[in-house]
């Protein structure tokens, strides 16, 4: 996902998504549960509503990472497995700029990401190991939520700040009025969950 898509979701709104559907209905109904989602305690509301832009910075993107990137505020991602990795242990080395714009560097050993509590960064190196080993759920062909992009949290988050993942990404398919992509974004959500207790029950 390119800076403008994320520049473009930190100032949406609900009701201006809203002239797609023309069924007047659909459209005050949807418009009044969103006012009622704006003042509910969410974590994607965070993202969704927050002060956070691009500030002008440039993101940096390399070559030969598993992935390379940035999103909210012009923080930064860039990891790829570090040498100490094995098909037991996984590990990730994940380098990049904060919010406050300080560089970070970490290892993170990927089965002991929890999406209940982990952050943007733990859940990103997650989610690009499963796309490397190819997991029959979150490689799987099929469009997710917007909302409940893991990169889209940087709207709202620092990199390197715990959240609930799965509240997060759940709260996002709530208000995604296309079911389909709701419905993916559920099943991600759960894949992380079960392979995060699965390895930790090994």
């Amino acid at each position: 996902m390119n800076d403008i898509a994320l520049n473009c979701l930190t100032n949406f709104k609900y009701p201006q998504r809203l002239t797609q559907n023309t069924d007047q209905d659909t459209v005050r109904n949807t418009t009044q549960y969103a006012a009622q989602y704006a003042e509910s305690l969410s974590l994607v509301n965070r993202c969704v509503y927050s002060n956070n832009n691009l500030n002008g910075r440039h993101v940096h993107v390399y070559g030969g990472c598993l992935f390379s990137g940035g999103g909210g505020n012009g923080q930064e991602i860039h990891m790829k497995y570090d040498e100490s990795s094995t098909e037991e242990d996984p590990v990730i080395r994940a380098w990049g700029i904060d919010s406050k714009g300080n560089g970070y560097e970490r290892l993170i050993h990927v089965n002991d990401v929890d999406p209940q509590n982990a952050t943007p960064v733990e859940m990103k190196a997650l989610e690009e190991h499963l796309f490397a080993i190819k997991d029959e759920v979150i490689a799987s062909a099929g469009r997710r939520s917007l909302m409940a992009n893991i990169m889209c949290s940087l709207s709202g988050f620092d990199v390197n700040e715990k959240l609930n993942f799965v509240q997060y990404m759940n709260e996002g398919a709530a208000i995604t009025l296309d079911k389909s992509k709701a419905m993916r974004s559920r099943l991600d959500a759960e894949r992380y969950l079960f392979y995060f207790r699965e390895q930790q029950a090994k």
